[in-house]
Formats: structure tokens, sequence, C-alpha cells
């Protein structure tokens, strides 16, 4: 009862209400869709119902990591999360699927953005050109 007090209380509108708390909702919403859509093609993998897994695996994980993407830019770390969750969860012998889509979905994007990042960092600080602050008053 307590529970849906506080649920149902105006005190909580104003949360929802402001465009950059719905934005970061409907991009931890879809990143939740995109980990949850990972863990089940990992189980199906493993249950041998491996078109399923394929379709949840390539299809559904990269369209829901846009969808957060899309919403708010910290969505771009489903990869990341992705590849935590191989890491802790499923460690057994991996289906060469999953290291298939772990080299296109996690190693490659990282390795390209690591390069781009030292080839060419001012491309990075030219975006912060029209905040009202730097980098580095960001980062302190």
């Amino acid at each position: 009862m307590v529970a849906a007090v506080w649920l149902l209380h105006p005190l909580n509108v104003s949360t929802v209400l402001y465009i950059v708390q719905r934005m970061a909702q409907l991009s931890a919403l879809f990143s939740l869709l995109a980990m949850w859509a990972y863990v089940n093609a990992r189980e199906s993998l493993e249950a041998g119902q491996t078109r399923t897994g394929w379709l949840w695996l390539f299809i559904g994980v990269p369209g829901l990591t846009a969808l957060a993407a899309l919403s708010k830019e910290n969505g771009l770390l489903v990869p990341l999360y992705c590849a935590a969750i191989e890491w802790f969860l499923f460690r057994q012998q991996r289906p060469k699927s999953v290291w298939i889509f772990q080299s296109g979905f996690f190693i490659a994007p990282f390795v390209v953005g690591l390069a781009a990042l030292i080839a060419l960092p001012e491309r990075i600080i030219v975006g912060y050109s029209q905040r009202e602050w730097t980098l580095t008053e960001r980062a302190g």
C-alpha cells in the first residue's frame, strides 16, 4: 500500500515531466530491453534454438540498442553491458555466433572509437564549442 501511494504521489510527477528525464527513461527502457533480448538470445542458443537465438542476437539487440541511443547517447553503452553479461553470466563455451556478435557489436566499435579518439581528438572537443562550459570545466 505504501509503495502504491509513493508511486501515485504528485511529488513524483516532476521527474517524468522534464524532457531530459523522459529521454533518460526511454534510453533506460530500451537499454534494459536490449539486455533482456541478449540474455534471451543466449538462452535460446544454449537450448539449441539457433534461429530464435540469431534473430534476437542480430536483429533484436542492435535494433533496441539503436532505439536506446536515439533516445539518449548513453544508450551506446549497451554493447559494453552485453559484454559484461556474457562475461559474468555465460562462462561456459561460447557458440561461434556469440563470438561473431561480440566482435561486430563490441570489439569493432571499441577499436574504431579508440582510433578516432587518438587520430582526431579535435572532433570531440569541437562538440563543446556550442556549450556554455568546456570539456575541462565539465570534467572538474
